[in-house]
């Protein structure tokens, strides 16, 4: 081939080369994981105030019109994430107080709300907690108690912490039966306070009234504190005999009792 042939066809490949955009110019990189966050966001984006009044409007006359419960789980699931937390509360209470009327038991309540507590505000959810500990792993099946009295005070210690921390909380109240149960069953089991004698007297266990004061110690400013300390006071007076009648009129008055420290 000619040379200067050859030098031609090289400097116009050169040239052409130099006008071919670099792959990474010609085509601008798709952000994906933005989109997705952008339609993400566009989802659940709020309504406006007066839109999300509307709508707990319209869901509490829908209620009270005796709506079926797939249809309340529908509105619910239409309009729980379009509005905020307090208000995603306020359709989560109402559901519970329908699904309670129907006659579910606490278990069944909680399964059908599940799906809906993370729409809640952090109030919410720390009352479904509550809850769910007792439902998956009941305090007692209706006979004898299914866990320990240690453990039963824990969870009254729980529900404590709980109105401390949310001290107006509408939820106050549908815990404070619960925290009666478990203080009366950590006492005096399902009304045979025997199992927490030791084997084969009336006398109380040294190892629970050693737990008792553990409890105290450990939670000093605490109401479950409190009503134990009334409760070894009686015990002392008829010396620890779970049969003696300062204990038993513990017993006998012991919502009165756990009221008079609220």
């Amino acid at each position: 081939m000619n040379k200067k042939l050859l030098v031609g066809i090289v400097a116009i490949a050169i040239i052409l080369t130099g006008c071919i955009p670099k792959q990474e110019n010609a085509f601008k990189e798709v952000d994906i994981v933005k989109i997705g966050e952008d339609v993400k966001e566009k989802i659940n984006e709020k309504f406006g105030e007066q839109e999300q009044l509307k709508i707990l409007k319209d869901y509490y006359e829908s209620i009270e019109n005796n709506i079926s419960e797939d249809q309340i789980i529908n509105s619910i699931k239409d309009n729980i994430t379009k509005l905020d937390e307090n208000k995603a509360d306020e359709m989560l209470i109402q559901f519970e107080n329908f699904l309670y009327s129907k006659g579910y038991d606490a278990k069944k309540v909680t399964e059908k709300l599940t799906p809906f507590v993370e729409n809640g505000s952090d109030e919410f959810k720390s009352y479904f907690e509550i809850w769910e500990t007792e439902t998956e792993n009941e305090t007692t099946d209706g006979e004898g108690l299914k866990i320990s009295a240690e453990e039963i005070i824990d969870r009254a210690l729980n529900i404590e912490r709980f109105t401390n921390r949310f001290p107006d909380s509408k939820l106050k109240q549908k815990l404070e039966d619960l925290y009666k149960a478990y203080i009366g069953l950590s006492l005096k089991g399902l009304g045979n306070p025997y199992i927490f004698a030791k084997e084969g007297e009336t006398t109380l266990n040294p190892d629970l009234l050693e737990m008792y004061k553990q409890k105290i110690n450990n939670n000093p400013d605490s109401r479950t504190a409190k009503i134990l300390n009334l409760y070894i006071v009686e015990l002392e007076k008829d010396s620890y005999n779970l049969n003696g009648d300062n204990v038993n009129y513990f017993y006998e008055n012991i919502d009165g009792i756990i009221d008079g420290t609220n």
